[in-house]
């Protein structure tokens, strides 16, 4: 979460530390302008794309790419507005959201030198669970948990099992609306 200022304008949104790969796994498509590219990650570039929210609210029918924007008092250059995707499942709207390369998040704005979190898409469905196991199994090596009585000091969550949640959720409200309507 950050403050964003362009002019006199305010705005409180969500900041992403991306990398040119995590369009495609979240299925967001460029309006216009341009994506953050390898060579921006590689580089910590102080740049941006935004979502069409935060393009409404701050620069009011303007043309925001090359327009500098600061996220926390670091000024940002605006390279790309994001098409619109609406909310989510749970209610976050999608589109007020500001991309920046992962290497200028971590080091700019959080000030870590490792990644809180990974997002993956698996081609085929049926490989969801061979897919989190290979994952887990690459995780644990890489944080030298290779002992069996070692805990994970991760967690992975596959969307499916979320998902199953939600419906066990939903049911069981249901039932409890169902009984006390009865």
């Amino acid at each position: 979460s950050a403050q964003l200022v362009y002019g006199n304008t305010n705005w409180s949104t969500s900041v992403v530390g991306s990398t040119p790969a995590y369009s495609q796994v979240q299925d967001r498509e460029l309006e216009y302008g341009r994506n953050i590219s390898d060579s921006d990650v590689r580089q910590g570039a102080k740049i941006a794309v935004i979502g069409k929210t935060i393009a409404d609210k701050m620069f009011f029918g303007e043309d925001p790419i090359g327009k500098s924007i600061r996220i926390k008092k670091v000024p940002f250059s605006v390279i790309g507005v994001l098409r619109t995707k609406g909310q989510n499942t749970m209610g976050q709207d999608q589109d007020d959201m500001i991309y920046i390369p992962l290497t200028t998040a971590m080091e700019r704005m959080l000030g870590i030198t490792y990644v809180q979190s990974i997002n993956v898409q698996v081609s085929d469905a049926t490989k969801m669970d061979q897919v989190q196991d290979e994952i887990e199994t690459l995780l644990r090596q890489r944080h030298h948990l290779t002992q069996a009585h070692k805990e994970d000091d991760f967690t992975v969550r596959n969307l499916t099992s979320l998902m199953e949640t939600v419906n066990q959720s939903t049911s069981m409200l249901t039932l409890l609306l169902g009984a006390i309507a009865g």
